[in-house]
Parts: C-alpha cells; sequence; structure tokens
C-alpha cells in the first residue's frame, strides 16, 4: 500500500508490532501503526550519525515508531547498533530522533525509534496530507 494506513496486529510490541497471520495460505505480514510510503520526487532527506560516523540519505517510508532510510553510501551500522538523527519532514518540519537499527541491507537501515523520539500521529497524518497534495497521483 503506498499510502498511510492503519493495519492490525496481534499485540506483539516489542519490535515495532509486527506479526504475521495466515491470508489464502500465504504468510503475510502486518504492521500494527500508520506507514507513509514516500514517492521518489518526495522523499525526504535524513542525515544519521554515531560518533565518529555520519551519513546522509532520503526516507523510504516513515511510521509512528520508525523509519526505513537509504543512504548515500554503505555505513558502518550493525543490527542493534544505536543513532541520533534528523529528517526534513515534507511539511517542513525537522524532526530530531534517538533510533535503533533493526535491519541492515547494504545501503539500506531500518530503524526503530526510542520512546522520546516516536513522530508524534498528527504530525504523520500532516505528512501524509502534504504528500498526497504534492503528488496526487500517489495514492
Amino acid at each position: 500500500a503506498r499510502r498511510l494506513e492503519a493495519r492490525a496486529h496481534d499485540g506483539d510490541a516489542g519490535h515495532g508490532g509486527v506479526c504475521a497471520s495466515r491470508r489464502r495460505g500465504r504468510l503475510m505480514r502486518e504492521r500494527a501503526e500508520y506507514r507513509l510510503q514516500y514517492p521518489l520526487l518526495g522523499q525526504p532527506r535524513v542525515r544519521l550519525w554515531a560518533e565518529p560516523d555520519e551519513f546522509g540519505g532520503r526516507v523510504l517510508d516513515l511510521s509512528e515508531s520508525g523509519a526505513r532510510v537509504e543512504l548515500e553510501a554503505v555505513s558502518p551500522w550493525q543490527v542493534d547498533d544505536r543513532l541520533r538523527g534528523r529528517i526534513w519532514l515534507a511539511q517542513g518540519r525537522v524532526a530530531e530522533f534517538r533510533a535503533s537499527v533493526l535491519r541492515r541491507q547494504v545501503r539500506e537501515l531500518a530503524l526503530l525509534f526510542e520512546p522520546g523520539s516516536r513522530i508524534a500521529i498528527p504530525v504523520m497524518f500532516e505528512e501524509q496530507r502534504v504528500v498526497h497534495a504534492r503528488f496526487p497521483e500517489w495514492r
């Protein structure tokens, strides 16, 4: 789904509320929170750092509790490493956060925000509104 949407989960909030269920004989993964996938031309900039390393990149998708980002170069960070970062949202806000690496694939990282760094749901809804206003065909 390319739009922000809520999906049910089984209460497993330990790792971003991701769970699995059976549908039509296939294992499907569902997310517990809203997630906004950005169009290529609308992806916000992100800056991540953990001494002594610092990398820039772009946000592929964003939820209240985390983000999937693609960095400009391969980073040394591994699963469970803790980082700080800043996202320049489409709505003009800058979201600062602390996060840990959940998953890593070459230049792509899945981040889990620390509890005090979560993106508020009204901010997520405003971000969706701005992205859809700029990219009406992106639904």
